[in-house]
């Protein structure tokens, strides 16, 4: 409507809907192609700044005291006419004399000063030191070793010889099991045998050799190292003939209990 009120107004002659739609994309591609044409020519005025730039030669001194063959970005020519990296810095007759002669020298053996070794120096063997600790440690600092697997090996190994008689009657063991651990600790220069136990060794008992009368076992309820004068802690669990063979297999579990004294010994004797 607008449209028409303002051809009126210029005494031009009125159009459908239809034209003026037309007329109205006319505009509007003529503006788009302006618009694409004016990016186009922004584009290349920018890549032609740009090539520009890449082209420029980056010298020291002015194009014209330059040989043609050194006209190369990044490169520049030395006062004997070397050409090298625009980058590289070459000193004047001052700084050389200010620096003084750098070129490597071999060290030889014998006189004195730094940086030369004394004649006939050789290095001296490392010592044994005499403290309980490792080399490294000479402040006596804490340190352990770990011992459990020895350990588990050798209480298993006495503990399974441990045999008692008593007239006819003969036992002996069998080692279940042993749990725990165990480890050699030097704290403040003295050493320190640590290990904590428990377990169970089941025994059979015979009557000559032959007729078994009595089974069960020795639980092993505390065997650590905090337990004093051999007083280990152990529990005789029975299976049968508790009443016939009760004074062997009481012999029997002082034995045991000489037996983690001699792998407490032997623990003692090894670290």
């Amino acid at each position: 409507e607008d449209e028409c009120v303002s051809r009126m107004a210029k005494s031009e002659p009125p159009v459908d809907y239809e034209e003026w739609c037309k007329e109205k994309d006319k505009e509007k591609e003529e503006k788009e192609k302006l618009e694409k044409e004016r990016k186009e020519k922004e584009r290349k005025e920018r890549a032609a700044a740009k090539k520009k730039k890449a082209d420029d030669v980056v010298v020291e001194d002015s194009d014209e005291d330059l040989p043609p063959a050194s006209k190369v970005r990044g490169y520049k020519l030395t006062s004997d006419g070397r050409k090298t990296s625009f980058f590289n810095n070459e000193l004047s007759d001052a700084d050389k004399a200010l620096i003084g002669d750098i070129t490597p020298k071999p060290i030889k053996a014998g006189g004195g000063g730094g940086g030369t070794a004394p004649t006939g120096a050789t290095p001296e063997p490392v010592k044994r030191q005499e403290s309980e600790t490792s080399a490294w440690n000479h402040a006596g600092t804490w340190e352990e070793k770990d011992t459990t697997e020895w350990c588990k090996g050798v209480l298993t190994e006495v503990l399974g010889s441990v045999g008692a008689e008593r007239g006819s009657l003969e036992a002996a063991c069998e080692v279940e099991k042993v749990e725990g651990d165990a480890s050699v600790v030097v704290a403040r220069g003295k050493k320190r045998y640590v290990f904590d136990f428990t377990g169970e060794v089941k025994f059979t008992v015979k009557r000559d050799g032959e007729t078994t009368v009595g089974k069960g076992s020795v639980k092993l309820l505390d065997v650590s190292s905090t337990v004093e004068g051999g007083d280990w802690e152990v529990e005789v669990a029975w299976k049968k003939g508790r009443d016939e063979a009760a004074d062997v297999v009481r012999l029997l579990v002082e034995n045991v209990k000489t037996g983690i004294g001699v792998f407490v010994q032997r623990f003692n004797a090894e670290f």
